[in-house]
Formats: C-alpha cells, structure tokens, sequence
C-alpha cells in the first residue's frame, strides 16, 4: 500500500505536467547590487481551492492575478520557492512524464546555489547556472513539440500495462489541469430513434511524450489538429468515451479535486443507460424511456454549465428552471 503522500506527489506531478511551470531566472538585488538566481515552481488556477490545497501540503504562497479581460475568471498563483521547490522537485521527478528534465535541471541549478553571505561565485560555476537556466527556458519553448508524422506512428501505439495506483493519481492530477470531462449530445434522424448522450475525456497537448503514456496505460482514441495561425503549434488531442471511460472513471474519482463534480455527473450519466429488453411498444416502456431522456438532458445541461468558462457564464442562470424540470409528455403525467 503507498503512503498517501506518495499518491499526492504523483497527482501534483501530473497537474504541473498539465498546468504547472519550472521558473528560473536573474534578479540583481538592491541595494548592494548583487546577482541572485532565482527558481520556483508555480502553478495559475481559477480554482482558488485547489492551491490552497497545494500550499496546506507543499507549503509556498499564493498571489492573486489580475486579468485584462473582464469576461474572465480571477486567476491565482501558487509559489512554492527555493528549500521547499527542491524538496518538491526531488518528491516528484519520477512521477512527471513531460518536465522531468525542467524538474531535474532545476534541481541541480538549485543544489548549486549556497548563501551568498562570505561567498564568492567563481567564473566556471557562474557559466554552468547560466547555462542550467538556458537549457531550462529552451525546454519549456522548443522541445518535444508534435509533427504529423509523429502522430501517424503514434497511431499505432497499444495499451500494453496495467495502470498502477500512481498513473492513476498522476492521470488525475492531468485531467483537473487541463483535462475536460463532457457530455456531447446528438440529434438522432431514423424514426424511432432517442437523443443520443455520449460521455468523453478529452486532454489536448502540444508535446509529444504524454501521449504515448497515455496509450500505453488507458488506451483511447488520437486526433491531430494542425494550427491555425503561425502564432500555435500542431496539437493531438487523446480521447476515451463509454464503457472505458466509465471504467477509468470510477478508479479515478477519489484523485480527482478539481473536476470530481465533473465525474459524478458523468457516472450519474452512466446510470441512465437503458436495460436490454422489455416490451417498447407499451406507454409504460415509453413513459420511461422519456424520463430517462429528461433526466439525460437535466444533467447535460448541468456538466455544460459546470465547464462553461468566463465570468459572464457564473451569472447566467436563465436556463436552470427549464432543464430542472421534466419536458412534459403527454402520456406522463404525474
């Protein structure tokens, strides 16, 4: 059994792969004027809680950022600097699967630093943080970037492992950074035919590591997506839906902090789903069939909500005493 700090270790490295980032830098400080070399690892949220979950573990601080535009959410910073970031970097390195060489590189910038106090940086020392922090900001903007010909090999990637208890927690930790839980819904034209509801994960990334990873253990579905302009980059999205999701789902729940809402609206889906059998000509049968769409809609409507983004979303409402209540067909009353 892993200690369960082992377990939050793996999910935080998963939400930095996701979301987090390994900052390192130069600073003079004054008044002295004296060349300091800086590193920290942050991590942006809208999601004020889950930092402070991250500082109640991990220790560091959290500021507040203001944003420009005004139809989005407040965003927040978690810090965690110098003794605690190398102690974070050391827990977490074996766990990260896109940064372990940012984590790994400022970890070894961070072991070089000693008090200023009495301590003179020789010539040699100096060039090699320079150059740590170089190769740290030229992995963070030039490295493991997608091309189509690499999504055309990873097609062919199939899930060979069993998924351990920390892929899992780290798998969670990636999902509530940038992973999205939705329900898609489907007009059906064939006569007799019921709205379809179809619950997916999505997680979209630029590098190529993750998703290999992520085949390899959950198996799934690859789509690339070219960029749209020359400012983006090419990007894979990895997607599992239905059965496999539901299954990936209910080992997942207890990780998940973020977007646990998220997966108990899917699950509560999943419940919906029609028994093979009975007599589908009766009113009964279609009584219920038609409840079982109410329901269906009341909760797409309340995960569309859930993920809707912007300010100008939190306060629109208008919809709610609609999808709350039943559709109202003639042969269900009561």
């Amino acid at each position: 059994m892993l200690f369960m700090n082992e377990l939050e270790f793996a999910y935080l490295a998963g939400y930095i792969d996701g979301d987090g980032c390994f900052c390192v830098g130069t600073a003079i400080q004054k008044p002295k004027g004296i060349l300091v070399f800086e590193y920290s690892i942050q991590i942006s949220s809208t999601d004020k809680q889950i930092l402070n979950h991250f500082t109640n573990i991990f220790g560091g601080f959290i500021n507040f950022r203001r944003d420009k535009r005004i139809d989005r959410r407040e965003c927040h910073v978690w810090t965690v600097k110098t003794k605690s970031a190398l102690l974070v970097c050391q827990k977490i390195e074996r766990f990260l699967v896109l940064k372990t060489t940012q984590c790994n590189r400022m970890y070894l910038l961070g072991n070089m630093i000693k008090p200023s106090r009495g301590f003179v940086i020789d010539q040699v020392t100096l060039n090699i943080r320079h150059e740590l922090i170089r190769q740290i900001k030229q992995e963070i903007h030039m490295t493991n970037l997608i091309t189509e010909k690499d999504f055309r090999k990873m097609k062919k990637v199939k899930k060979t492992f069993d998924p351990s208890e920390e892929n899992l927690a780290y798998l969670a930790g990636l999902i509530d950074a940038e992973g999205c839980l939705r329900i898609t819904s489907h007009d059906v034209n064939r006569t007799g035919r019921s709205r379809s509801y179809v619950a997916t994960l999505e997680i979209g990334n630029t590098r190529l590591p993750i998703f290999q990873w992520l085949l390899e253990r959950f198996g799934g579905t690859i789509t690339y997506r070219a960029p749209t302009n020359r400012n983006h980059n090419p990007m894979i999205i990895w997607s599992l839906r239905s059965r496999k999701l539901y299954n990936l789902l209910f080992k997942i729940q207890k990780y998940l902090r973020v977007k646990k809402e998220r997966c108990e609206k899917l699950l509560e889906l999943e419940k919906t789903t029609l028994k093979i059998g009975g007599n589908r000509k009766t009113g009964q049968y279609r009584c219920h069939v038609e409840q079982i769409l109410s329901k269906r809609e009341s909760i797409f409507q309340e995960l569309k909500l859930l993920n809707a983004k912007g300010k100008h979303w939190l306060s629109s409402s208008l919809w709610l005493p609609w999808a709350m209540q039943p559709l109202g067909f003639p042969w269900c009353s009561g």
